[in-house]
């Protein structure tokens, strides 16, 4: 066996049983353990491009997919699982919450060789539409940010006697996630504008926000909530039709597809967008398309930076991972997209695996000790790479991310931190901003 290929072999296992470790974690993001590991890897030099890059991308590949598990079952979901939250609970409060984990895994291990194998082909048309796009990505954002906040709906009682009391709280969870996405607007302007960090956490800028908006709430209600995992079946109850899994994964690639192309939207925006345009009614659509737009929304977005004919930055494993890879073109692209394929069968065998253990033993699990310990961890791992203002970030954003969580309302919503201030600077108007911070 040839030297090269042995190692992206061994580099590919090892990243691919690395992100199925972290995956476990509940609230824990793949890209803060990313960014321990790539100052590790520009130290000390012991990875090579064709080493680093099958390494990541079967890591990400199976933490996107095994990441299910915690999401789902612990509900500490990241940015991109926020919406499969409250199918999953129906499915976990009936004991099927093995089913919602492998349906969210079908949808993945299905997507990603459609990916793998359209993306080359396809790369002419990627190319040509973001030439005709690039003009107009900046009032697109702002159709998806009026849209975002358009769609947050009334959670009251649609009966019952009138009154000032039945408008409050119709507005409640409306006006909720509009002072969600406000305040987390104004969050990501200061990061983006009067990044506090220190310069040797530049590349992480973000990271403090995002694990205290998205990790940390979730994870302070399990810590307090004295709430049990009622018993799951061990065996999957499946009855999908073929027609079930080809639409689940139809919009799954369209949401993922369009949240790697546009600038600033994640996983979680591209399902919803996805979900509306296809009319996904069904909950198990709803759960493979889910799974299946995480995945292609993390690995086109380094798949489309490999290809040399696009060169795309999107997403945040692109920005960890440019200052290690010396140079792209399509053995680098091959080795990225058999890796992708091998760390997604792995993490869909791992899957199954544990969602079978922890379903024979849900009664004995101690969720808060669990959400303890990964709370403890995030919050370690924040401070050691950002220092004392990131962990200040994180806990201004933890007050942001509870409100949701406190008046039931959509917690897509604190996506503001990177849409609004991404669309004040593709619209052209950072110096009106950075005028205005300095007068404040």
């Amino acid at each position: 066996m040839p030297e090269g290929l042995a190692g992206g072999l061994l580099a590919t296992a090892s990243g691919s049983v690395a992100g199925c470790l972290l995956g476990c974690l509940p609230g824990f993001h793949i890209y803060g353990a990313g960014a321990a590991a790539c100052v590790v890897f520009a130290a000390s030099g012991c990875l090579s491009t064709p080493e680093v890059v099958p390494f990541a991308t079967a890591a990400l590949t199976s933490w996107s997919i095994v990441n299910a598990l915690p999401a789902i079952l612990l509900t500490a979901p990241d940015e991109s699982a926020t919406l499969i939250v409250q199918p999953s609970q129906v499915f976990c409060r009936e004991g099927r919450g093995r089913e919602a984990i492998l349906l969210t895994a079908a949808g993945a291990l299905c997507a990603l060789p459609v990916l793998v194998a359209a993306l080359p082909a396809a790369t002419p048309l990627l190319a040509a539409m973001h030439n005709l796009l690039r003009p107009h990505y900046h009032w697109i954002l702002w159709c998806l940010i009026v849209w975002l906040l358009m769609s947050e709906w009334p959670r009251a009682r649609p009966i019952g006697p009138g009154g000032w009391r039945k408008v409050l709280a119709g507005w409640t969870g409306v006006g909720a996630g509009l002072a969600t996405f406000v305040l987390s607007g104004f969050l990501g302007i200061i990061l983006f504008h009067r990044p506090p960090v220190p310069a040797s956490a530049a590349f992480q800028n973000l990271m403090p926000a995002f694990v205290g908006l998205f990790a940390v709430p979730g994870l302070i209600l399990s810590c307090l909530s004295r709430a049990r995992l009622p018993p799951q079946r061990e065996r999957p109850v499946w009855g999908m039709e073929a027609r079930v899994l080809l639409r689940g994964v139809g919009s799954g690639l369209l949401g993922g597809l369009v949240a790697a192309a546009v600038p600033a939207v994640t996983g979680g925006v591209g399902g919803l967008l996805a979900g509306h345009a296809t009319g996904t009614r069904d909950e198990r659509v709803f759960l493979v398309a889910q799974g299946a737009c995480k995945a292609v929304y993390y690995i086109a977005g380094l798949l489309v930076f490999l290809l040399p004919q696009l060169g795309w930055t999107r997403g945040g494993a692109v920005w960890l991972l440019r200052p290690l890879v010396r140079d792209t073109g399509l053995a680098v692209f091959l080795s990225a997209a058999g890796a992708a394929l091998i760390g997604a069968a792995f993490a869909f065998l791992a899957l199954d695996g544990l969602s079978r253990l922890i379903a024979r033993h849900a009664a004995r699990l101690n969720l808060r000790l669990i959400a303890a310990a990964s709370l403890a961890l995030s919050v370690a791992l924040t401070t050691a790479l950002t220092g004392p203002w990131g962990l200040a970030i994180t806990t201004v954003a933890a007050g942001i991310g509870l409100i949701p969580l406190v008046f039931g309302s959509r917690r897509l919503n604190a996506l503001g931190v990177i849409l609004l201030p991404v669309a004040i600077n593709m619209s052209g108007w950072s110096p009106q901003v950075n005028s205005w911070l300095r007068l404040a």
